[in-house]
């Protein structure tokens, strides 16, 4: 929890797992304690996924909480009826996030239509919009774990960034590590993804890119780890 108030959100999903990890070993899983410990490591676990813009793997942890705390609260209502007020308004901040996500979208998918559009009559810098438009609704679907539907917008706007520039760039580089992260979450494509994450780190080396070299490192060793 303190961690999440730092916004060190992967080292508090760090500790989350570990922390689950023990409870799991627990044969008392009916216990009172044993409850109240899940149900304030899946409120947390709720956070670290709304903080990701993970909303829908928020909701289903905060749903969780909400039902082990409301059990705890017929219990011992004045020991948990704050936390069970607390979980609820944590729940109602996250479903307006993925309506908010879900709103965003829908804006990038006009946009997009509209400089595909000015592409195909040939109008200036054009291309430019679209692929920027492109890659912000590959980001959101990402967000949304639609990672398919993410490579998809990824793949096409690596396609018009290539028509556009002759030489490999850090744009390219960016939405390349977008792209191999995508194929890593994406089912059946995981080894895709790792193949084309390890051709970029060489790129990033060439380009001198310290911050992308790092990002590709994490993702290569979180996708190691799960």
């Amino acid at each position: 929890a303190l961690l999440i108030e730092d916004e060190k959100i992967d080292a508090a999903m760090a500790i989350i797992a570990d922390a689950l990890n023990i409870l799991i070993q627990s044969t008392r899983r009916k216990d009172e304690n044993y409850i109240c410990l899940l149900a304030m490591l899946l409120f947390d676990l709720a956070q670290v996924h709304s903080h990701k813009k993970e909303f829908k793997q928020a909701e289903r942890d905060i749903l969780k909480s909400l039902k082990l705390l409301e059990k705890l609260s017929k219990l011992k209502p004045q020991r948990y009826s704050s936390a069970q007020v607390l979980a609820l308004n944590a729940s109602t901040s996250i479903y307006r996030s993925r309506v908010d996500q879900a709103n965003l979208l829908a804006h990038y998918q006009v946009a997009t239509s509209i400089h595909l559009a000015e592409v195909n009559s040939g109008i200036k810098d054009a291309t430019s919009r679209l692929i920027a438009s492109l890659q912000n609704e590959g980001n959101t679907l990402s967000q949304m774990n639609r990672y398919r539907e993410a490579i998809h917008f990824y793949t096409r706007a690596l396609k018009y960034l290539t028509r556009i520039e002759n030489e490999f760039s850090l744009q390219q580089l960016q939405l390349s590590i977008s792209l191999g992260e995508a194929l890593i979450q994406a089912k059946n494509t995981r080894d895709k993804g790792v193949h084309l994450l390890n051709t970029m780190l060489h790129k990033a080396t060439k380009l001198n890119a310290t911050a992308e070299h790092k990002q590709i490192v994490d993702i290569l060793l979180n996708a190691r780890s799960n």
